[in-house]
């Protein structure tokens, strides 16, 4: 793929006409923020979700640490007509994460 044919999600701009709690905002929004999850890299920040509610987005989903939920965030940060972000994305270790001993146990 050339380098003209890919899209720079960096300079979506929110379309003028969208008034400021429109429901065309709202899903242009949301549409903006999916479309750049579906083009990182990592799988788990892929199947992440969004909402969005009087200038504040909410990600939900889960990942395995939490470099990818501050990634899955800041991924969406510099979209237009986002006052707040709210990463509600759950941090689910593997038990063999969590412990590197096999006797270990958890509190």
């Amino acid at each position: 793929m050339s380098p003209s044919a890919v899209l720079d999600l960096t300079r979506i701009a929110l379309p003028r006409h969208c008034g400021v709690h429109s429901s065309e905002r709202i899903s242009w929004i949301v549409q903006a923020a999916q479309l750049r999850f579906k083009s990182s890299k990592y799988s788990e920040i892929r199947s992440l979700e969004c909402e969005f509610s009087e200038g504040i987005l909410f990600l939900r989903g889960r990942v395995s640490s939490y470099y990818l939920k501050q990634l899955a965030q800041e991924v969406v940060r510099s979209l237009e007509g986002i006052e707040k972000i709210v990463n509600d994305v759950e941090v689910a270790y593997s038990n063999a994460v969590l412990s590197t001993d096999s006797n270990a146990s958890l509190p």
